[in-house]
């Protein structure tokens, strides 16, 4: 479980810091004036990782390793 944590923490940093990075590239290649497509474009990992999670097998408690 510690490295699942220290692995999403690692993954939500990541983004925190290239996420500016990315929006300014969009918006230079798009032009200055196209919030919402970078906007739609940006939230399309969000849309993606929802649709991930929701494809998980459902796992009873039982199974779980004991540490």
């Amino acid at each position: 479980r510690a490295t699942g944590t220290g692995f999403a923490l690692g993954v939500g940093r990541l983004g925190a810091a290239g996420s500016p990075l990315l929006a300014g590239t969009l918006f230079g290649w798009l032009g200055d004036d196209k919030l919402l497509t970078v906007s739609i474009i940006m939230a399309m990992g969000s849309v993606i990782s929802l649709a991930l999670f929701l494809m998980l097998p459902e796992r009873d408690g039982d199974d779980v390793m004991s540490e």
